[in-house]
């Protein structure tokens, strides 16, 4: 189970970082912009906006659009405000995407690399579907099943059944889930790999992204443990020098 307040401390603790150090997230902001077939949407829906790096490319491709931007994170949003001051046609809601229940009806929702963090994806999806317009559609990028792999792996290794941070759906998985509620179900996914010298270099830009584990009674994670985890990751992991990270990152397409 994920620590909802612990996610919202982590982003807000991030927000000034998050832009410097989200690398992965704005190769997905710009994968998904690309993805979304849809030209016209009189009203949309962002779920976790983050700093608004997503955000920038929807305004680009609707500009005569009505936004609403839903974050659970306080510093978040702000950064988002300082961003898109200049813009009248957006609104700002600080809430947990997951628990939206909104009267409204939206023409498109859409989301990037934020659905990873609900705790009942297919039930949080109903939702959405309930608040789309007749032909609505929703548009999300979220990480999938071999996300970490490595991490994983050497956490097992050095700890079995340590469980670092929260499973994550594969394609086939994720679309028997979700085509018993949505009448059309489009699925891409691939893999990103990413490169730091150390692994603590890797553990530390995800805190500075805010992307920490949020799991609730979550083992601590010792000086100790932390060196064994360094040692077998880096003897396993180790490419040219470099430890590498796999991102596996899934596009969804939607059609009520």
């Amino acid at each position: 189970m994920i620590n909802k307040s612990l996610v919202k401390k982590n982003f807000s603790r991030a927000a000034n970082s998050y832009d410097k150090h989200a690398k992965v997230q704005k190769y997905m902001s710009k994968k998904l912009s690309d993805y979304i077939e849809q030209e016209d949407a009189e009203s949309i829906l962002e779920i976790g906006p983050g700093t608004g790096i997503f955000t920038q490319h929807l305004l680009k491709k609707f500009q005569k659009s009505n936004f609403l931007l839903a974050e659970i994170s306080p510093g978040m949003i702000k950064r988002c405000q300082e961003k898109f001051k200049k813009y009248d046609n957006i609104r700002y809601l600080v809430e947990d995407g997951e628990k939206l229940n909104l009267e409204e009806k939206f023409d498109l929702i859409a989301s990037n690399a934020s659905f990873q963090w609900f705790q009942d994806l297919k039930q949080a999806l109903i939702n959405f579907r309930d608040t789309l317009k007749e032909d609505g559609q929703v548009y999300f990028s979220t990480f999938g099943a071999k996300n970490f792999c490595e991490l994983r792996s050497s956490f097992e290794a050095i700890s079995q059944g340590y469980d670092y941070s929260q499973k994550f759906y594969g394609k086939d998985e994720l679309k028997e889930l979700l085509s018993e509620e949505f009448r059309e179900v489009y699925i891409e996914e691939e893999e990103y790999i990413e490169k730091f010298d150390r692994v603590i270099d890797f553990l530390k830009a995800i805190k500075k992204i805010g992307a920490n584990s949020a799991k609730k009674d979550k083992p601590m994670l010792t000086p100790t443990l932390l060196r064994k985890l360094e040692s077998e990751y880096q003897n396993k992991f180790t490419v040219e020098g470099k430890v590498i990270v796999t991102h596996h990152l899934i596009y969804v397409k939607l059609k009520k």
